[in-house]
């Protein structure tokens, strides 16, 4: 594959939906729609809505239809590739991970929407988190791991039990936000208004 700039990249892509008349089709259908919802999405119009989300059903399912095979075998490929870097992640997922779990604490903190629960729970899994990364740190440094080779990281012992306790909490502290959040949805809703 020759790198090429993002200006090269766009003419290729033209020239890709001038080359059928099936892509062509479809860039014609989705610029339709886009100008279609551009000029209506600040009307509160219920058809303009329904007919919209039809649409791109419609298609969605056409594609599902026509494509099955493929859409299978590339949703079996991408879950296999999510468990591996869940469960084996590579330096840069688990500094994305810390970097989003950084985000989710200091969210939850300074909001005023959660309860004193919820933010317990956060400072509770946040601090392991960041024991278990500094103890990452320790071991890079202490038993001079190469982080860049996946390989390398997982020679370790140590670290593979770091890292996937690591990744393990994280889930959980996903998990555990999200069922509050709908409990306080339900709450809300189905328990106030009684």
């Amino acid at each position: 594959m020759i790198p090429t700039s993002f200006f090269g990249q766009l003419i290729k892509l033209g020239q890709l939906l001038i080359s059928s008349p099936i892509y062509f089709g479809l860039f014609v259908i989705f610029v339709l729609l886009f100008c279609f919802l551009f000029l209506n999405v600040k009307r509160d119009n219920v058809v303009v809505k329904i007919c919209i989300s039809v649409l791109f059903l419609t298609l969605m399912i056409f594609a599902i239809l026509g494509y099955h095979k493929s859409i299978f075998l590339g949703i079996d490929y991408l879950m296999g590739q999510l468990v591996l870097n869940l469960y084996f992640p590579s330096l840069a997922i688990y500094v994305i991970v810390l970097g989003f779990s950084y985000l989710v604490f200091v969210y939850t903190i300074f909001s005023k929407r959660f309860s004193l629960v919820i933010k317990r729970i956060n400072v509770a899994f946040f601090t392991i988190i960041q024991f278990l990364f500094s103890v990452f740190l320790l071991l890079v440094i202490t038993k001079k791991i190469d982080v860049s080779s996946r390989i390398m990281m997982y020679q370790s012992t140590d670290m593979t039990i770091v890292l996937q306790i690591s990744m393990i909490l994280f889930i959980f502290w996903l998990l555990t936000l999200l069922i509050a959040h709908y409990v306080q949805l339900i709450r809300k809703h189905f328990f106030h208004h009684s």
